[in-house]
């Protein structure tokens, strides 16, 4: 999977890294010995002999020195920042792959501030890996910038292995002609009518921006 990763403690006998594997299968190297075991996500490491089967993706590995106990987990993505509670409040995302992360109705709040809106997504709960950006309401990690998101409701998806980002609000229409579609009398008082020369309204939003 991934060589020559090295694992790091803080009690000398539980291990942790987090690192992107390729799929394939490997062992763990204790001062120049090996050992393996049989089964994945979570299994013992006693012999030599065997190779732990790991699937391509992301994880945080955690290794019990004493015991040999080993486990391949999803590292933990959330988001954080003035917009959606406070810097160092999480929010966290769900995945299915390690890669690709979602949250849906993720609502952001803001002042008159621009700052009080800026967000960034982290790594368990940590700054010691976190993701932002310039682009709004979609961008790509840059490394500096906090994401300056706007107050609304979104549908989340980050991609850790890219960066990529996006905050889709809902309200964005593909491929709409505004020629087929009329709204009368404008300006009025009591009533509008909607009008579609071609498709069928199934429903009518109206959002104050």
């Amino acid at each position: 999977a991934a060589e020559g990763t090295t694992m790091v403690t803080g009690d000398g006998s539980v291990y942790k890294v987090t690192s992107t594997f390729t799929a394939g299968t490997l062992q763990f190297d204790i001062d120049g010995a090996l050992v393996g075991g049989a089964t994945y996500p979570t299994g013992n490491a006693g012999s030599d002999a065997e190779f732990i089967p790991v699937p391509a993706g992301t994880y945080t590995v955690t290794f019990d020195l004493s015991t040999g106990d080993y486990s391949f987990a999803f590292p933990l993505i959330s988001i954080t920042g003035a917009g959606v509670g406070g810097w160092g409040v999480d929010t966290d995302l769900t995945t299915v792959d390690g890669v690709t992360y979602t949250i849906n109705g993720l609502v952001v709040a803001a002042s008159g501030d621009p700052a009080s809106s800026e967000i960034k997504f982290r790594q368990d709960h940590a700054w010691t890996v976190s993701w932002g950006g310039a682009g709004w309401p979609a961008g790509t990690n840059d490394g500096v910038n906090n994401i300056p998101a706007v107050a609304g409701t979104y549908n989340v998806t980050f991609n850790i292995i890219t960066g990529e980002y996006s905050f889709d609000d809902g309200l964005s229409t593909k491929g709409f002609s505004s020629a087929n579609f009329k709204v009368y009398p404008n300006p009025t008082q009591n009533v509008w009518n909607f009008t579609s020369a071609s498709e069928r309204i199934e429903s009518v939003k109206i959002v104050d921006v």
